[in-house]
């Protein structure tokens, strides 16, 4: 176990000065984990005993700006600027230490005396208290700090010397490192309000670290120093997956955590995958830009095998990422190393870019397809899409040209953007899979296919029958493998009940080039769309 003075707990603004509102009756909007911000509306919801939490709403307190409280003696308070927070669960009511208090936000720590269960959280502003608020209590519920402090993409995750885990600085099989964030449960040895915290390895719950799908030894789990900040010591199995986005999450019991990614090689330094669009030195590159533009093409046929319908779509996505954001990219279905699954987030905000009016896509018989730029809900340009007749992909494959003619101001005209897809694999046992037991895994087959392509899994659930809304999903697999196994640490984290699975035989990424463009890379694929049932 090792401990540091990283202050990891809260993503805190400096204030200069309070400004004091007249105060209103507050109102709450949601309760998250600080570090993962999972959703009350997924599986994987919980606040755990000793967590360090956030809420939102309006009215919170009379101060607009968070000042962060030491956890020095005598600790952190349980009154600040006139706010209290109390919460009730199974008849105990206990208040919530406060680090800080704002009008719209308040960070604060789930002592480790309230049980599981259900119950509700109140905030009583300078006298004027709010609604109840719904609260979900479990035992155990991690969530990992991420290098984005928004609970998705590259976990913050350290070595022995304190150095945060990247690209170029890979972790290595049989190294332990240190993952931060809060929930891995009560601690009745410490008092979760005063600095430094004892560091009990609470190894009676039940917490396990898959990395790649495989189970790493986790050699502690329990506090930080730090009120409500936790950390996890744990060393890389033998035989896990490399690359940059090899899945990492925590699991607890049937919980389990945010979904993130960590960089491994097999001797450490600087990771690479074979099926990403950019190298890690691309990407180290760039990272000190002010702001990069990256550009992804695909062609893609997908059959909808419950309709026995088929649709064939031409799409561009041109970004551009300011530095900060560009870096704190979360994976997408191109950005999972082998081996891996994600639960998928929203990228990361960007802007998107103008190429020309009109993408086209030469192929292999002559024919010529197009994508126009959409418009965003804000009015704004989006992506580039196109529906391509059928049989546009022949069932043989073949080689795809792309061009944006003589390109805009920002970008100008493609070099050597160019595809080849080869003829497909065949999911073998695509009509034995209805149903999905989300606490056993599901493993998917298939054979044939061709070098230099990949396996793309991806997957859906609404969150209710009423609901549009979603968990989605996606894994990536070595086509040579033959199967993969989408395991219980992935599923868990996705509702019960209908949804779909679909198989995608994706060439390697093909690198283009044009004047304007940081990165360009060009895809083909072909895949198929089943129903299921999440269980």
């Amino acid at each position: 176990m090792w401990s540091t003075n990283r202050a990891v707990y809260a993503v805190i603004c400096i204030s200069l000065g309070a400004i004091p509102l007249l105060a209103q009756q507050p109102s709450i909007s949601a309760i998250q984990n600080n570090y993962s911000y999972t959703l009350p509306t997924v599986p994987n919801y919980g606040i755990a005993p000793g967590s360090l939490f956030v809420i939102f709403g309006s009215n919170l307190s009379t101060v607009t700006t968070p000042v962060l409280q030491s956890s020095a003696a005598p600790g952190v308070p349980l009154t600040l600027n006139g706010v209290t927070v109390t919460a009730s669960i199974n008849g105990t009511v206990a208040k919530v230490p406060l680090y800080y208090v704002s009008t719209t936000q308040i960070a604060g720590i789930l002592t480790a005396s309230v049980p599981a269960g259900t119950g509700t959280i109140t905030v009583t502003n300078n006298g004027q208290a709010s609604a109840p608020a719904p609260l979900q209590v479990v035992a155990s519920d991690f969530g990992i700090l991420t290098t984005n402090n928004a609970g998705s993409g590259s976990a913050a995750a350290y070595d022995a010397n304190n150095k945060l885990l990247t690209a170029t600085n890979s972790a290595r099989p049989g190294q332990t490192i240190v993952l931060w964030g809060s929930g891995v449960g009560a601690d009745p040895g410490n008092d979760d309000r005063i600095f430094p915290q004892k560091q009990n390895n609470l190894s009676n719950i039940p917490v396990q670290v898959f990395m790649g799908g495989a189970s790493a030894p986790v050699v502690y789990r329990g506090r930080s120093q730090f009120p409500g900040v936790d950390q996890i010591d744990v060393t890389v199995p033998a035989g896990v997956p490399t690359g940059c986005y090899v899945s990492l999450v925590v699991m607890s019991g049937n919980v389990v955590s945010n979904s993130t990614t960590l960089p491994i090689a097999p001797n450490g330094g600087t990771c690479s995958d074979p099926n990403t669009e950019f190298t890690a030195a691309q990407l180290q590159a760039l990272s000190n830009k002010s702001s990069v533009n990256v550009g992804t093409m695909f062609i893609s046929q997908e059959a909808n095998v419950a309709r026995n319908l088929s649709r064939n779509v031409f799409r561009g996505k041109f970004l551009n990422y300011a530095s900060a954001d560009f870096n704190a990219r979360t994976p997408s279905p191109g950005f999972l190393s082998y081996g891996s699954c994600q639960i998928l987030t929203k990228e990361a905000r960007a802007t998107h870019l103008d190429v020309g009016p009109t993408l086209t896509v030469l192929g292999p018989g002559g024919e010529q397809g197009s994508a126009s730029p959409t418009t965003q809900k804000d009015g704004t340009p989006g992506d580039y899409v196109g529906s391509l007749p059928d049989g546009f992909i022949p069932s043989g494959g073949g080689s795809f040209t792309f061009s944006n003619g003589s390109g805009s101001a920002a970008v100008g005209p493609f070099n050597a953007a160019a595809v080849t897809m080869p003829p497909p694999l065949t999911w073998t046992n695509m009509g034995g899979i209805s149903t999905i037991n989300r606490s056993q895994g599901v493993t998917v087959t298939w054979s044939g296919g061709s070098p230099g392509t990949f396996v793309m899994l991806l997957g859906a659930a609404r969150i209710s029958s009423t609901s549009n809304a979603a968990v989605s999903f996606a894994c990536a697999a070595s086509l040579n493998s033959g199967q993969f196994t989408i395991p219980p640490s992935l599923l868990l984290a996705v509702p019960a009940g209908t949804g779909q699975l679909i198989l995608y035989n994706v060439t390697a990424p093909a690198p283009f080039s044009a004047p304007g463009l940081d990165l360009g890379a060009a895809f083909a694929e072909v895949g198929w769309n089943i129903p299921v049932m999440y269980q």
